[in-house]
C-alpha cells in the first residue's frame, strides 16, 4: 500500500494504536509519503519543537513501514542524529511540473505584461502568510526600481492590494509594479515563472516544504528566500539565488540586489537536474509499498544525491 499523502492519517493511526491498543493493520509493505515535521536545531522556538517531538512520536507508533520524507531537511536531520527511525525513513525527491520550454520575453507576452527589462516577482496566492509588504518596501527603496519590475501575479488579499494603491501607487501607475490580481491557471503560474528573473519566494518563518521554490530551481531561475529550513537549504544546494530575513526589507533588499546582479540578459541559467526527480521518486516509493522486486523493471533506486550529481 502507498499513500501519497500520509502526514494526517498517520497521526490519527498513531492517536488509536497508543490510546486504544489497536494492532497492526494485516497486509503487505505499508509506505506513506510526509510532507510535514521539524529538524532538531537550536533556532526552533518552543511551539515547533512540541510540534516535532509530536511528529516523531507519530513517525514512532503508527504502523507504516516505510516513511518517506519529501523534505531532505527533516530526512537528513534524522540520519545527522542517528534516530531510530532512520532504519524506515527514505529520502523521497518531491517532484515538480517540467518547466516550459520558451524564454521569458514569449512568457511575458503570453501573460500580457511588458517584455522588457529585468523581473523580480511573486507569482501564486498572495495571502497573509506571504510576506509582501517587505517585498514591496524592498522594491520601493532598492535601486531596481529605475530599472527593473515588480511582478506580483495571484490573487491577493485586499489589505495588499490596499497597499499598492496608497504607498505604491506611483510605481503601479509608471509600471514598475506590475499586478495579476486574479486566480492563476497552471498554464498561467507556469508562466509566471518562467516570466520572472529573480522569484522572492518571501513567506513569513517556513521550514515546512516549498513547491514554489522547486518550481523556480527547476526553471533555472534565482530566488530570494527566508534562510532556515527548505528554503534556505535548496537555494544553497542548488547555488539558487540569496537568503534574507523576510521580517526585514532593509535584508529583503540587499538579497534582491544581490540577486539581480546575477542575471546576465539572454544568457539562460544552467537548469539543475530535476527532470530526474519523477524517475526517482517513482522508484523509492514503489520499492517501499512493493519490496525491491521492482527494480527489475525500473532499475536500481536512485537517491537525492543521484538527483544533485554535477552540480558545482
Amino acid at each position: 500500500m502507498l499513500c501519497t499523502s500520509a502526514d494526517y492519517d498517520l497521526i490519527h493511526n498513531a492517536q488509536h494504536r497508543l490510546l486504544a491498543g489497536l494492532p497492526r493493520r494485516r497486509g503487505g509493505n505499508k509506505a506513506g509519503v510526509l510532507h510535514y515535521g521539524y529538524p532538531v536545531g537550536p533556532t526552533l522556538t518552543l511551539k515547533e519543537n512540541a510540534k516535532r517531538m509530536v511528529y516523531e512520536t507519530a513517525w514512532r507508533a503508527a504502523d507504516w513501514d516505510n516513511l518517506l520524507m519529501a523534505n531532505p531537511v527533516v530526512h537528513e536531520g534524522l540520519m545527522a542524529r542517528g534516530s531510530s527511525l532512520a532504519a524506515r525513513t527514505r529520502l523521497l525527491p518531491d517532484p515538480v511540473p517540467p518547466p516550459l520550454n520558451i524564454n521569458a520575453s514569449e512568457a511575458r507576452a503570453r501573460l500580457g505584461i511588458p517584455i522588457d527589462g529585468r523581473y523580480v516577482g511573486f507569482v501564486g496566492m498572495m495571502d497573509r502568510r506571504k510576506a509582501i509588504p517587505e517585498l514591496c518596501a524592498a522594491f520601493a527603496n532598492s535601486s531596481l526600481r529605475h530599472e527593473a519590475r515588480l511582478l506580483l501575479a495571484g490573487r491577493m488579499a485586499s489589505e495588499f492590494s490596499a497597499l499598492l494603491e496608497g504607498p505604491y501607487a506611483p510605481l503601479l501607475r509608471c509600471g514598475r509594479i506590475v499586478r495579476l490580481d486574479q486566480r492563476l491557471s497552471e498554464a498561467e503560474v507556469l508562466l509566471g515563472y518562467a516570466a520572472v528573473d529573480v522569484h522572492a519566494v518571501l513567506q513569513y518563518r517556513r521550514i515546512n516544504l516549498s513547491a514554489n521554490v522547486l518550481k523556480a530551481v527547476s526553471f533555472g531561475k534565482l530566488v530570494v528566500v527566508d534562510d532556515h529550513g527548505h528554503t534556505g537549504t535548496i537555494a544553497r544546494r542548488f547555488d539558487a539565488g540569496g537568503t534574507c530575513d523576510v521580517s526585514d526589507a532593509a535584508s529583503v533588499e540587499a538579497a534582491l540586489e544581490r540577486a539581480a546582479a546575477r542575471i546576465r540578459p539572454h544568457v539562460d541559467r544552467q537548469r539543475p537536474p530535476l527532470d530526474r526527480v519523477p524517475s526517482a521518486s517513482a522508484r523509492v516509493a514503489l520499492a517501499a509499498a512493493c519490496g525491491p522486486g521492482v527494480y527489475s523493471v525500473l532499475g536500481l533506486p536512485q537517491t537525492g544525491d543521484w538527483v544533485c550529481e554535477g552540480l558545482v
